[in-house]
């Protein structure tokens, strides 16, 4: 605190403002609303143990409540932070940059599930499609969990599919949330 006889009147402000923040944080705990966002679900719980799963407002970068966005708290094991993509597509509401990355920074985990539905195999003639009978013609879906602890992999921004042109086949992905932990 002190540089010689002098005190260190910057590192005194720095200490009295981070004890501040400590104080409100105690004083006026975050509940989640637009008003008084958390950093994370986990700070919800660390504030509310009895806490129930649904969606809050939080604020990763700890700055104005204005850029809270809102997401899925499922407090269920451990407190996870889910984002929803917008109509199962690779977008993420209130996800900037910024807020992102002070979300990855305050987490150690992160999943996300992708599920890929394909229609009907048939075979693709030269002007018409024959669809093939029996247990081909049935509709399937198969359901991909990430789960990583590099935090710069997920959400998921893009899916690339491979496939045999000759077969024609309708398929579709659903985009599930990511959650950070």
């Amino acid at each position: 605190m002190y540089v010689s006889d002098k005190p260190n009147y910057p590192l005194v402000r720095t200490l009295l403002a981070s004890l501040q923040r400590d104080l409100r944080w105690f004083l006026d705990p975050p509940d989640g609303s637009r008003e008084h966002p958390a950093t994370t679900c986990l700070e919800l719980w660390l504030v509310n143990t009895s806490i129930s799963n649904g969606n809050y407002y939080i604020d990763p970068n700890q700055g104005s409540p204005a850029d809270a966005f809102q997401v899925f708290c499922d407090f269920t094991e451990e407190p996870k932070t889910c984002l929803k993509p917008l109509r199962s597509q690779f977008e993420y509401p209130g996800s900037e940059v910024v807020q992102m990355r002070f979300l990855r920074l305050s987490s150690r985990f992160c999943s996300q599930t992708v599920s890929y539905t394909c229609g009907p195999r048939g075979r693709q003639g030269p002007r018409e499609r024959q669809p093939s009978e029996g247990r081909d013609s049935e509709e399937r879906e198969s359901v991909f969990l990430f789960e990583s602890e590099d935090l710069g992999l997920l959400p998921l921004r893009d899916v690339g599919v491979l496939g045999n042109t000759l077969l024609a086949r309708g398929f579709g992905f659903t985009v599930g949330p990511v959650c950070f932990s």
